[in-house]
């Protein structure tokens, strides 16, 4: 429909009002100004998305602005309201060349129609999407709502006016070794006596199988049938074999679960108007690579990732790639996340071993560097940068020919520095490798058992410009590290997954909470984001020293903190992550932060710290000072017990509740552990009875006993053979 400014306006309007949807409304310049435009949609239908074109007129007549309202009918009589679906209030230059889109796709609140409401029960959703719900709806309110200094200014920073040269430039990183990365068919086929492992994982998500089946057009039962062959007649495709293992590694603590969390963010990057716009409006495609074959070096384009690339890219560095100490298992599924996403900027870094790497990617590695540099000799050790080739279909088995070299690093020392069993960090060393090759003015350091929430993702943006406002260079950088929450997966997995969910909240939540207020804040939890331009210029991210440095961690926010540089923490960003769901991993975790704090205390780190810092650091948890005042708390504890102190634990705990969830979902949270302030009342009412206000003697003793004996019985390292008791007791000595 075409409106001219020679007519009416009344009889503009009121064409308006007739027009049969789907319209194209062009309005050509004739001496009259469109103020308002008014457009019914008899019978009632849903607005998508809008998007504008220019016309003919005279690109004098620019900028332009506009507002678009939709008027929602209430469910009883013609009474309703107007709500502002699209609002561009500041001037917008369209295209200089008329008749051309504006390329700007404005989405509007789809989900309205006419009498419903614009509410969202969450009640019928499964429990971990009721959580994740309703935390990004709370979280939006804190991001709206950020300082004067941090504020989002409309038009510019909001999520679908982002474009390519105003989202910070985020390279992440998922080091691992060798943990599972997709989990096997023989793996989930193996049974315990009592189910298979796939059995087990099915009880515990029965819904989310239930609607995987759906999706595939299979029942529950049969599709397990099936993928146990128990049904011959129906056997799995391999395209569906491998739909099931993924889907069964989503829900567990495997590598591609942290990849597919990762790629949520080049996701909601790539749905983004600008950024797609940005690919016709000057970002050309670049040769990228080059694919080694037949003697001869090829250039390959990837023109659906030249626009991304400059916004985030996603590194896997994989320790044990292609080496003897791997697995081709492991190996194989590296290559089928690399084809699943090779739309995407994804790379994997791997070490290279001359004596370990296996004879193929040798012979791959040699002829890289003979083509590339024209180097003739043997290269001993490297880092290998690759990526999925272009060109080549992706499919459920990925020959080791569909990798492709990126470039290679040569370097003159192993990936790991010394001696056996006086060897350096490999965690420190595999980030190091991976930092070569990163991009990005900022540094994302994953776990391999995280996730993440597309909605979470959205935020990312917002994050990231915390570092560096729009107001301030590279000489005023506001923070080093900026960290956030972590939302445990496994809490569902048993008791202990339970209690371990709850140490991570305490720790990564309130605790970093409180330590960031106070400036002290001196630890980088793994999701966290770093300055990628600061941390390359001193060395790395965290340092490598054998036995010392073991909780690497720990001695990152040191090197920050020392240098008079600020780690921030927010609490509107909350990453996936797993921990120990098992009373032996649990252990082993305790038992590596008890070696941490071990090396903190001989490092030289400390001493520096103590001597010019004031006195919140030693309050930092899992530290040597927290742990000094986990001492003495205990103990005065066990000798006093008195009702007040208990009762200012409770009171902090539901208050941390009730900030976290709101007071009533903070008072259903701490219902069920009133039944041990009860049990304790019960106590204090005894024994002020019975004349005596400490524990009896003989209780005392036990405790005391207990909490030397049991870290000895329980612990998973043989400690009751050999010397190793008398060995850990002259090391504490030392230590002191």
């Amino acid at each position: 429909m075409s409106i001219r400014g020679s007519a009416p306006k009344e009889e503009i309007i009121e064409d308006l009002r007739k027009v049969t949807l789907p319209a194209l409304l062009v309005f050509q310049r004739g001496g009259m100004t469109f103020s308002e435009v008014e457009l019914a949609l008899d019978p009632p239908a849903s607005v998508k998305f809008l998007s504008f074109q220019t016309g003919k007129d005279d690109p004098g007549l620019d900028p332009v602005c506009w507002k678009v309202e939709g008027f929602v009918k209430d469910k009883d009589g013609d009474a309703g309201q107007w709500k502002q679906l699209v609002c561009l209030d500041k001037p917008y230059l369209p295209p200089s060349k008329r008749q051309q889109d504006m390329i700007m796709v404005f989405d509007v609140e789809y989900w309205r129609t006419a009498g419903k409401a614009g509410s969202i029960t969450l009640q019928s959703f499964l429990p971990v999407v009721q959580e994740r719900l309703s935390f990004f709806t709370a979280s939006l309110r804190s991001l709206a709502s950020s300082k004067k200094n941090y504020s989002i200014r409309p038009g510019i920073d909001t999520l679908l006016d982002s474009h390519v040269g105003n989202i910070p430039s985020l390279t992440q990183v998922i080091p691992c070794y060798n943990e599972t990365v997709i989990l096997s068919k023989q793996f989930l086929e193996d049974e315990d006596g009592v189910n298979t492992n796939l059995g087990f994982i099915i009880s515990q998500f029965p819904e989310e199988w239930r609607f995987f089946c759906e999706r595939h057009s299979y029942s529950a039962k049969d599709m397990y049938d099936a993928f146990m062959g128990r049904d011959q007649s129906e056997a799995l495709s391999p395209k569906l074999c491998m739909e099931v293992r993924m889907w069964a590694s989503m829900r567990s603590q495997t590598v591609a679960r942290t990849v597919v969390g990762a790629m949520q963010y080049q996701e909601v990057v790539a749905l983004l108007p600008n950024v797609q716009a940005s690919r016709h409006q000057g970002i050309q495609n670049r040769p990228w690579g080059f694919a080694v074959g037949e003697g001869k070096r090829c250039a390959t384009w990837r023109p659906c990732i030249t626009t991304s690339l400059h916004c985030v890219e996603l590194v896997l560095a994989h320790q044990t790639y292609g080496s003897k100490a791997g697995s081709e298992e492991n190996d194989q599924a590296v290559r089928y996340l690399l084809s699943k996403y090779q739309d995407r900027s994804f790379y994997l870094v791997f070490d290279f071993d001359l004596e370990k790497i296996r004879p193929n990617l040798v012979a791959a590695v040699q002829s890289f560097v003979r083509q590339k540099y024209s180097y003739d000799r043997p290269i001993k050790h490297a880092s290998v940068l690759a990526r999925f080739r272009s060109g080549r279909t992706s499919s459920e088995t990925v020959p080791e020919e569909c990798l492709e070299l990126v470039e290679v690093l040569p370097r003159c020392f192993p990936l790991l520095v010394g001696t056996p069993g006086f060897m350096t960090q490999g965690k420190a060393g595999n980030q190091l490798g991976a930092l070569r090759f990163s991009r990005g003015h900022f540094l994302q350091m994953m776990d391999a058992n995280m996730g993440a929430f597309l909605g979470e993702a959205c935020k990312v943006p917002f994050i990231l410009r915390r570092f560096q406002p729009h107001w301030s260079d590279r000489t005023t950088v506001r923070a080093r590290i900026i960290g956030f929450r972590e939302f445990i997966f496994t809490e569902s997995h048993g008791a202990v997954g339970s209690v371990m969910a709850s140490a991570e909240w305490s720790f990564g939540t309130i605790c970093q909470r409180f330590l960031s207020g106070l400036g002290a804040r001196m630890h980088y939890g793994h999701p966290d984001f770093l300055d990628g331009f600061w941390a390359s210029n001193r060395g790395s991210l965290s340092k490598a020293s054998p036995a010392i440095n073991l909780s690497e961690d720990i001695f990152a926010g040191f090197n920050v903190r020392m240098r008079g540089e600020a780690s921030k923490h927010v609490d509107f960003l909350a990453w996936e992550k797993g921990r120990e769901s098992s009373f032996n991993a649990a252990a082993l975790f305790y038992t590596k932060v008890s070696k941490g704090n071990v090396g903190v205390m001989r490092s030289r780190d400390l001493k520096v710290i103590t001597q010019s810092l004031g006195l919140c650091v030693p309050l930092h948890p899992l530290g040597t000072g927290n742990k000094v005042s986990d001492r003495c708390s205990l103990t005065g504890l066990y000798a006093g017990h008195r009702v007040d102190d208990v009762d200012g634990v409770q009171r902090r705990y539901t208050e941390e509740l009730t900030l976290e969830y709101g007071p009533m979902e903070g008072l259903l949270r701490f219902l069920p552990s009133v039944w041990s302030r009860v049990c304790y009342f019960v106590y204090e009412l005894v024994s002020q009875a019975m004349g005596f206000s400490t524990l009896p003697m003989m209780v005392l003793l036990a405790s005391a006993t207990m909490w030397l004996v049991a870290p000895l019985l329980f612990c998973p390292q043989p400690t009751l053979w050999g010397a190793k008791v008398n060995q850990d007791q002259r090391a504490f000595e030392y230590c002191f």
